[in-house]
This record gives C-alpha cells, sequence and structure tokens, in this order.
C-alpha cells in the first residue's frame, strides 16, 4: 500500500513541476517575450522554482 502512495506522490509532483513550467515557458515564448528582457526573467523564475513550489504543494 506504501509503493502505491510514493508513485502517487512521484506523478503528482513530476505533474505539476513540469505543468507549471511548461505554462511559463510556453506563454513567454507565445507572447514573444525576448530571452533578454527584464520581464522574461521575472516571469522565468516561476518556472525555475516549479520544483520548490511542486514540493510544497505535494507534500502539503
Amino acid at each position: 500500500m506504501m509503493m502505491k502512495s510514493n508513485i502517487r506522490g512521484i506523478l503528482s509532483f513530476l505533474s505539476i513541476t513540469f505543468g507549471i513550467s511548461w505554462i511559463v515557458w510556453g506563454g513567454l515564448y507565445f507572447f514573444g517575450v525576448p530571452l533578454g528582457s527584464p520581464v522574461h526573467s521575472a516571469v522565468g523564475m516561476i518556472a525555475v522554482f516549479s520544483p520548490a513550489i511542486a514540493a510544497l504543494i505535494v507534500r502539503h
């Protein structure tokens, strides 16, 4: 029973992490935000910290 809980947690973590990252990077690409702009750096930090955000969500 414990193994299924661990696998579910890992899959949730990965789904949330990749979901946040792809939404952020895809949004920046879709709106044509240039790589060197401050907006790209600021919003890109959300994607960079998406594993930490996912860990907080899954562990809560």
